[in-house]
């Protein structure tokens, strides 16, 4: 910094005033004041994330990133071909990577890809269950509703 600048710079600390009081946030969106982290969070979920008039049920049996990868699912927000052409995004394609014949979305990937498809019906045998073929994530979701009703009575 030249002499000059120098000059300038202090010239215009010289002008600053500090306060003895101690430094806090000021929040007023909800017009309290104070900032709390609950109020910052309720408007982000209100106004960013998707709503969804499913239940979210996270299981303790499953590892948290297995609860998360199916809440995603079940709002439709993984990162899938279409949606990433869909945001601006450049995507050579929007056909499945695995089969290069549906596009690839959420519900392609999981439940209509024939390399889901094959694997759904493995579990099944592995399981000794009859899986019906399933479409959607809804579909799925509706399945199981139905088993923990016929479980509960």
């Amino acid at each position: 910094m030249g002499c000059g600048k120098w000059e300038e710079f202090a010239a215009i600390l010289g002008y600053a005033v500090l306060s003895s009081v101690i430094d806090r946030w000021r929040w007023t969106k909800l017009g309290l004041g104070d900032f709390v982290v609950s109020s910052a969070r309720s408007i982000i979920d209100e106004y960013i994330l998707p709503s969804s008039n499913m239940q979210t049920r996270w299981s303790s049996l499953a590892p948290i990133k297995v609860n998360v990868l199916a809440w995603r699912l079940a709002i439709n927000k993984l990162a899938t071909k279409v949606h990433l052409y869909n945001r601006g995004r450049v995507v050579p394609s929007i056909l499945c990577g695995v089969c290069d014949y549906g596009i690839e979305s959420t519900d392609h990937l999981f439940f209509g890809c024939s390399l889901a498809v094959d694997l759904m019906l493995e579990v099944g045998r592995w399981w000794r269950l009859d899986i019906p073929t399933i479409g959607s994530f809804l579909s799925w979701h509706m399945l199981f509703e139905s088993l923990r009703r016929k479980k509960n009575y």
